[in-house]
């Protein structure tokens, strides 16, 4: 008959390797997750022109619909909101012929114009 060795579990000292690698790995995570979560001036730079870039191209929008006779706001604000519209688009159609060709990079840029702080 052959006899079969029961399986005892893991040793004393294979549970202390398995805990002290366990540990070095959750170290080396930490330190590198807290390197990569850490903020970055240049990354807050590039996120406020982007961020600016979206509302123009949204007042972009906005402004288009209220060139073509379209109400684009309503409520307390609107008509100093519809206001500043007007202006830029009077600054666009002031241009003659050259407003039709007017490239959305211009009208971003004067829509900056009128509603920066």
């Amino acid at each position: 008959m052959q006899s079969h060795r029961q399986y005892s579990g893991p040793r004393d000292h294979q549970i202390a390797l398995g805990l002290t690698l366990k540990h070095a790995a959750v170290r080396a995570f930490q330190r590198h997750h807290n390197r990569l979560c850490r903020a970055h001036p240049e990354w807050a730079e590039e996120l406020k022109i982007e961020l600016a870039d979206a509302t123009a191209v949204r007042l972009a929008r906005l402004i288009h619909a209220r060139i073509s006779g379209d109400t684009v706001a309503v409520g307390p604000g609107a008509k100093s909101f519809t206001a500043k519209l007007d202006r830029v688009a009077a600054k666009l159609t002031s241009e003659g012929p050259a407003a039709n060709i007017v490239d959305e990079r211009l009208i971003r840029n004067l829509l900056r114009s009128e509603f920066q702080p």
